[in-house]
């Protein structure tokens, strides 16, 4: 059992509409239990913060701006999550299997879309009436799977995600779900190693 927190102080710029104050608390938990020699069970919990953030809008050409921005507390929220995960590991002489199954739920996401369509006279830009703001919550779960394997010079491990990440705005689509922009259901990573010599080849 390993418990751990993380406490975070936060001074927003506009000091107005705080939802949690200015000092944030972010417990952790994990567990492992052996069942026997190289196979066990693990779980784990958290709690995270995010002030700086990434957003993105896209102009009337379709190009994609991305830029940074420092949470107030009010337009721009802080991004909360809570995130849990359960799963196994079984590791025997050349090869290891692990297995996790997670959740994230997210409070505190930002969409910047635009509510003109078409070409417009006015220049492009945040400012112009040309978009608007909006937030939401967000949640994520799915399953990890990976693979390893050491027989002598050679190495290599494969990875599968499947997962599903969907999002919610009050003002967007009538507060049903849909995908995350950068959301993919399935992904697969693969690697192999192979040493001769001083020299060690890989491919992914």
């Amino acid at each position: 059992l390993q418990l751990g927190a993380r406490t975070t102080y936060f001074d927003f710029p506009s000091g107005d509409n705080i939802p949690s104050g200015d000092v944030f608390f972010s417990p952790r938990l994990q567990l492992v239990y052996d069942l026997q020699k190289g196979t066990s069970l693990k779980a784990s919990a958290s709690r995270n913060y995010q002030f700086q953030r990434e957003l993105y809008y896209e102009n009337r050409f379709g190009q994609s701006t991305d830029f940074f921005v420092l949470t107030d507390g009010n337009e721009f929220p802080f991004r909360a999550t809570n995130n849990f995960m359960v799963g196994t590991t079984v590791e025997i002489p050349k090869w290891a299997l692990d297995i996790e199954v997670f959740y994230k739920s997210m409070d505190g996401l930002v969409e910047i879309a635009r509510i003109n369509n078409g070409f417009m006279d006015t220049q492009s830009g945040l400012d112009n009436g040309e978009y608007a703001l909006f937030t939401g919550t967000g949640n994520a779960a799915g399953i990890d799977l990976l693979f390893t394997t050491e027989l002598g010079n050679y190495s290599g491990w494969l990875a599968y995600t499947l997962s599903k990440v969907t999002n919610q705005y009050p003002e967007i689509r009538n507060y049903r779900t849909f995908s995350a922009q950068y959301y993919r259901r399935h992904q697969l990573k693969w690697l192999y190693s192979y040493k001769t010599g001083p020299f060690e080849w890989s491919a992914t």
